[in-house]
């Protein structure tokens, strides 16, 4: 393709992906994670601290829920009492904090290095990645940490040409601790980077103003009476960080971080373009900014060395900067100079994002479950406690008296150490020791395998008083 013809193509190709990813944002699925982080931000909206329902008899998560993601938290309690309760308005947080993102890109390539055709570049590169997009609309802490850190980068990155820019990088990275204590890996990169560059002084400020900002991470730790010491009991018996403790653990952990940047048709094939990127440009790249690679490696050790877990998501933080050293790195060679092996992961890239976009909007038309869980409404007592999916949140937690989740129920049998597979009768059995009047159950996007046979007259007490081809609905007692 000649350059003129690929300077015409470009903004039809980003616009085209723009839109794609605006229509995945229609009806968007509810997650776990987003009813998860939602009730715990309606409740510090609500009472003044964060606490859990759902996973009453947990760690005390019903009392106070203290290793929570503090900022993330708290920036959703205020849309949520702001804006009307809806999913719309939880997912709200990562699409905001998206926006910033690229925002920060788009500054970050054309104020430092303007490419022709640079600006469409870097939204094709930004919304033809599926995990960016899709996690562009979860209420999840990844967007906003991110966000933080890109501004500290941005910081980093100038900090010879105004004395605030370091104090402020800080700041910013101080606020992605805040926001979720993954983002500790940003607060360790700008300091070594700005000590592996001998800015001795400007990182210990860069350090002293990050540090400082992050410890209000125990403010309200300290108010409660031995807060430290059920900080710590919530933290370490945590289901989410049991991989973190014990040497074999951790070992399976490191040993397995590779798949963060692999597993998936998305992460690798934003993993092979930033490598086909860098081989191509492999003679010129030592003569580039080196911050920017430095600062790139410093995440990703630091992040291999404290993560609990090798997720797709955590990919998200790391997909920036991946962006911006392929577009860097690109400058080595004029562009109708690219081999055709770079061609090849460009479209195979562009390909996996336009079908990764397909997939979600062909889910999010299966049907919308807040609409779904409205309808159902009738058919449950308002009295009484519920058992019901975590995403039945939405729209319905204010509906019922108290509401516990199904996944509070797996998360209890991983903390016994109960081993899979659990059984219908163990669950029904968990459900009555913790008084649970009815049971919801959901067939079609939240089954389990501890269900009864869809349409069973009864498990374990549970009889059936409503079944469709999606719901189940159990009461206690005879019938």
């Amino acid at each position: 393709m000649s350059s003129s013809r690929l300077s015409s193509w470009l903004p039809w190709g980003a616009m085209a992906l723009i839109i794609l990813a605006l229509c995945t944002y229609f009806q968007r699925y509810p997650t776990g994670d987003d009813a998860w982080f939602a009730e715990e931000s309606y409740w510090l909206w609500k009472e003044g601290k964060v606490r859990s329902e759902f996973f009453r008899g947990l760690l005390h998560w019903e009392e106070h829920y203290l290793v929570s993601h503090k900022l993330f938290i708290a920036f959703g309690a205020l849309l949520g009492g702001i804006l009307p309760d809806s999913l719309y308005t939880s997912k709200l947080s990562g699409l905001l904090f998206f926006g910033v993102i690229v925002v920060f890109l788009l500054i970050e390539t054309q104020s430092k290095t303007p490419q022709k055709n640079g600006f469409w570049g870097v939204l094709i590169l930004v919304f033809g990645n599926t995990l960016m997009t899709q996690m562009s609309f979860e209420n999840r802490p990844e967007m906003m940490i991110t966000a933080f850190g890109l501004a500290s980068f941005y910081g980093v990155r100038r900090m010879d040409k105004n004395r605030v820019m370091v104090p402020l990088a800080g700041l910013f990275a101080g606020l992605a601790v805040l926001t979720h204590l993954n983002g500790i890996i940003f607060l360790g990169a700008g300091f070594l980077t700005l000590v592996l560059t001998r800015h001795y002084k400007k990182g210990l400020i860069f350090g002293i103003v990050g540090a400082l900002t992050a410890s209000l991470y125990f403010y309200d730790i300290l108010q409660e009476p031995d807060g430290l010491t059920k900080w710590w009991f919530q933290f370490r018996n945590d289901p989410a960080t049991q991989n973190a403790f014990g040497w074999v653990a951790k070992l399976k952990v490191l040993a397995s971080y590779p798949l963060i940047f692999v597993e998936s048709p998305e992460q690798l094939c934003t993993t092979l373009l930033l490598i086909a990127v860098g081989w191509f440009g492999r003679k010129n790249i030592r003569h580039t900014d080196r911050i920017l690679p430095l600062y790139s490696l410093s995440l990703l050790i630091l992040f291999w060395l404290i993560t609990k877990r090798a997720s797709a998501i955590y990919q998200v933080m790391f997909v920036p900067f991946m962006i911006l050293l392929i577009y860097e790195w690109l400058q080595s060679k004029p562009l109708p100079t690219i081999p055709f092996y770079l061609k090849v992961i460009t479209v195979l890239y562009l390909i996996v994002g336009l079908v990764g976009n397909i997939q979600v909007i062909g889910r999010n038309l299966s049907g919308y479950l807040p609409l779904q869980y409205a309808q159902l409404r009738p058919q449950l007592p308002q009295k009484g406690m519920g058992l019901v999916p975590i995403t039945f949140y939405f729209n319905e937690y204010e509906h019922f008296d108290k509401l516990l989740c199904h996944t509070n129920f797996e998360l209890q049998m991983q903390y016994q150490q109960q081993m899979k597979p659990w059984s219908s009768e163990k669950f029904g059995a968990w459900a009555q020791q913790h008084k649970a009047s009815f049971i919801v159950l959901d067939y079609k996007t939240a089954r389990a395998d501890y269900y009864p046979s869809q349409g069973a007259a009864r498990f374990g007490n549970y009889h059936l008083v409503f079944a469709d081809k999606q719901f189940s609905v159990y009461s206690l007692g005879s019938n």
